[in-house]
């Protein structure tokens, strides 16, 4: 064990669809225009900042 390791400070945990989700509207409009194309999409960004969370809402 590593001495002096700090703990995570982020919560790794799956959110409920009904959980609360930033307003991106314009990003699911665009994703979900480009998935019915056929269009390719790359998602990036760091961590945590709700990649997964968006393709699951465009997804439903």
């Amino acid at each position: 064990m590593i001495m002096n390791q700090k703990p995570n400070p982020f919560s790794l945990r799956e959110l409920s669809q009904a959980a609360p989700f930033c307003t991106r509207e314009a990003e699911m409009s665009a994703l979900s225009r480009h998935a019915s194309s056929g269009i390719s999409v790359v998602l990036y960004g760091p961590r945590l900042y709700g990649k997964t969370t968006l393709v699951r809402m465009v997804q439903d």
